[in-house]
């Protein structure tokens, strides 16, 4: 093995054996309760960031129903959540280009 592959495997071994050390101390009750309130800090900041980004940002299933809309998609749709949470993105799709809502 040539020198360019020892430093990418010595970082694997590393996290290999940090992952080990942590199932020999296993995490206490309180390193748990702080983690999952971490957790749910880091989604509420990312719900916020998108919800107020300028951007359009929606999340559509595969059939093309929205899933989710933040306020900049619902301000230009003119739409509101719980009204464009019952669309298909074909229906906010310019009738001319009607192939672009399959994309």
């Amino acid at each position: 093995m040539g020198s360019g592959g020892v430093l990418p495997q010595l970082s694997l071994w590393q996290r290999d054996l940090e992952r080990l050390g942590e199932l020999n101390h296993p995490a206490t009750p309180r390193d748990t309760k702080e983690d999952e309130r971490s957790l749910r800090a880091s989604e509420q900041m990312y719900r916020e960031m998108v919800e107020n980004a300028t951007d359009l940002i929606y999340v559509t299933d595969l059939q093309g129903n929205f899933t989710s809309i933040n306020r900049a998609a619902r301000r230009i749709s003119g739409y509101g959540r719980a009204e464009a949470l019952k669309m298909n993105i074909a229906q906010l799709v310019a009738s001319d280009h009607p192939e672009s809502a399959s994309r």
